[in-house]
């Protein structure tokens, strides 16, 4: 996957979790807050939306910045549009379990352990 495809990829998760987050939204307007109507289930899911939309903001904006500063590349990435692509293909969510990779319980290492044992100065903080 090129980083413009992380982009894209980031964008359309980012348009279905905002589609998520207007329904959530949709249904809370028609119940009344009492404790038979709205529960804490769903703020939590609706808290767990705007977090995983903050997220994605935060990685596309990364991804423009090491597209940018470490790539050199100033190009534009195009968008695209939910409406076209919802029908053709299904969407890799990066992160999930897919074919092939089932059996993956956690992602692999890929940095270093760090020894902060041996660290110069007060350890007192």
């Amino acid at each position: 996957m090129t980083i413009d495809e992380l982009i894209q990829n980031f964008h359309v998760q980012k348009e279905l979790v905002i589609k998520e987050i207007d329904r959530l939204d949709g249904e809370f307007s028609n119940k009344k807050l009492n404790p038979y109507g709205v529960t804490t289930i769903d703020f939590q899911q609706r808290s767990d939306a705007y977090s995983q939309k903050s997220r994605l903001e935060g990685a596309i904006d990364a991804l423009f910045i090491v597209k940018k500063q470490i790539f050199n590349d100033d190009g534009e990435v195009e968008i695209p549009d939910m409406e076209d692509i919802m029908g053709e293909t299904e969407l890799e969510t990066v992160g999930k379990k897919t074919e092939g990779n089932e059996d993956l319980e956690t992602l692999p290492d890929t940095f270093p352990a760090i020894d902060d044992t041996n660290i110069p100065g007060d350890p007192s903080y």
